[in-house]
This record gives C-alpha cells, structure tokens and sequence, in this order.
C-alpha cells in the first residue's frame, strides 16, 4: 500500500501545482501587468464557461464545476497528509479509516488491497474477488468510511425497504473491504454497484450486500453506492 499512497500524493502534488500555477498566473495577469500568454487566455475561457481547464483534467478527471472540482481537491489534500503519515512501515491499514472519496483514483487502491492479498497469500491475483462485511474478520482488510447508498435503507447488516419520510441517500456504517478466494455468493445477496458520485457516472466496483425482501423489488429500485454526493 506505500507505493500506492506515493504515487497517489505524487499525482496530487502535480494537480495542486498545476491548480496553484493556473490561478497565480491568471492574477498576475489582471492585476500586475504580466505578459498574458496563450495558456492564460485558455485557462480564463475555460473558467469563465465554468468549465475544468484541459491542464487540470488532464491529471485528474474530477467534478465538471471548478468550485466543486477545487473543494473535492482540497479535501483529498487534506486526507492524503493524514494517510502519509500512517504509511509509515505499511501499516496504513491497520491505523487508517480510508474514505475512498479522497483518493485521486479510488479504484486503484482496491487493486492495491487485492495485490497485496495476493502477494502475501500467495494466491493468483485473478482469482481473487472482493468481500464486503461489517465485522472486521482480522484479515488483510481495509476499513472504509464514508459511503453513500442510494434507493434502499441498511439496518447494519442487509439492505431493507426505505421507510417513512427517510431520505433517499444514507450515510452507510463502516464497511471492511478484503479480497478472497472462490468467494461463495449466498441466495440473500445481491450485487450492487459503487460510484464516485451520485450521477453515476464512474464505477468503481461491485459489492456483495445481503439484503431482506423481495430481490425482483430490489432490483427495480435500481440501489447503488456512491463515494460522494
């Protein structure tokens, strides 16, 4: 997981580079006379149409709003100094509640997580699959905080009926994410996918969750996962 987390800051440093030279030459520009360059006007077309500058989305394809796109930055900054300071002895595991939403690239820790079962169990990587529960089992596992579910409720361990006047989109409890082999899929559990949003538009994985009542109902309400709202 330590050549995960570096690469990740590394890529997050870059951005941030990248976000912080765009903004100052852009100020420099307008207010101290700077040569304004080709790269300047682009920039400036791009932000007033409220679009993502091609620099920027270049190294990470986030939110399409800047305002959305230098928030959701700043809190992967925030979670990256967090993380660095864990990776230490790659015990980031043991120590850190990871939300995901913080990574530049979400997927690419869940593979990190499955090469390291791999390695340490000496088992094929493709012939491992993902688990997710709610108890922590003790093995190579990570700790993920922070999802989101949509179109069902969750009464800690299966999926249920939304009741009431319930909101449509739940904070979920804290998820254990591990990798196993031959994993047996039981009749109370359905595949639901996980997004880095809630407009769907990037999946991440799949996830197995138990759930209680009819799965044809279930399945029409159309119930994922999200990072982020």
């Amino acid at each position: 997981m330590t050549l995960y987390i570096k690469s990740e800051a590394n890529q997050l440093a870059d951005l941030t580079i990248k976000v912080q030279s765009c903004l100052n030459d852009i100020n420099n520009a307008l207010n101290k006379n700077y040569i304004i360059t080709s790269q300047i006007i682009n920039n400036c077309q791009h932000l007033l149409k409220n679009v993502i500058p091609e620099e920027w989305s270049n190294i990470w394809d986030g939110p399409e709003l800047p305002n959305s796109y230098l928030k959701s930055l700043g809190k992967k900054i925030k979670g990256m100094i967090n993380y660095i300071k864990n990776v230490n002895g790659d015990n980031l595991l043991q120590s850190c509640d990871i939300n995901l939403s913080e990574f530049l690239h979400p997927e690419a820790f869940i593979n990190a997580l499955r090469q390291k079962t791999a390695r340490e169990k000496k088992i094929p990587i493709d012939e491992l699959e993902i688990v997710s529960e709610f108890r922590d089992s003790g093995d190579i596992s990570a700790k993920i905080v922070g999802l989101f579910l949509q179109g069902s409720d969750f009464d800690g361990s299966k999926l249920v009926d939304i009741s009431g006047n319930q909101s449509e989109i739940i904070n979920m409890p804290k998820c254990i994410f591990r990798f196993v082999k031959g994993k047996q899929k039981s009749n109370d559990e359905i595949e639901i996918p996980l997004y880095e949003n809630l407009f769907r538009e990037h999946l991440i994985c799949q996830l197995g969750l138990k759930f209680k009542g009819d799965i044809e109902k279930i399945i029409l309400k159309g119930i994922a996962l999200c990072l982020d709202q």
